[in-house]
């Protein structure tokens, strides 16, 4: 899948996430998690330089690539937990925003194992696993990402009908 598709699923995820009681919180706070689902959407193709993220942080994507390819470590649901891990340590105030920066992980996770290439669900065994076969900016690819455009315009529709009580 594109940059583009991940990251809207990663917000249109977030988004999802917003509409649960459990997550109410103040505007500054949703949009805090919102940029973390969007992030998390991109961060497993950090393993690319040509990648959205990967393009921004070319060194470290360079090294990523050259120690574990592309789809390796970064395309794994054990990263998913490291980093969600990681980020309950580093930020134990803000435990909604690692609940939606691995939300947004998983989103592209589970939009990758539509691909041929699949993922290493079972990281660090070398066995890829996939869904569907699905190829990159294909139409399907662009179905995927309008369905995804409209259940995020619903959704913010949803939030801000809710925010100024229509």
């Amino acid at each position: 899948m594109q940059g583009g598709t991940h990251f809207i699923a990663g917000l249109a995820i977030g988004l999802g996430l917003l509409t649960l009681d459990r997550f109410q919180m103040p505007l500054t706070e949703s949009l805090a998690c919102l940029s973390a689902a969007g992030i998390g959407s991109l961060f497993p193709d950090i393993d690319t330089p040509d990648s959205k993220l990967g393009h921004m942080v070319k060194p470290l994507a360079l090294a990523i690539n050259k120690s574990f390819g592309h789809r390796g470590i970064t395309h794994s649901p054990l990263l998913v937990v490291i980093l969600f891990a990681f980020l309950e340590i580093l930020l134990p105030d803000h435990h909604n925003l690692a609940i939606f920066f691995a939300a947004g992980m998983v989103s592209h996770l589970l939009l990758d194992m539509l691909n041929h290439k699949g993922i290493p669900l079972l990281y660090p065994l070398p066995v890829k696993f996939h869904i569907a076969n699905l190829k990159n900016a294909s139409v399907e690819e662009l179905v995927i990402r309008m369905a995804f455009n409209i259940t995020a315009f619903l959704l913010c529709f949803y939030h801000v009908k809710g925010m100024i009580q229509l």
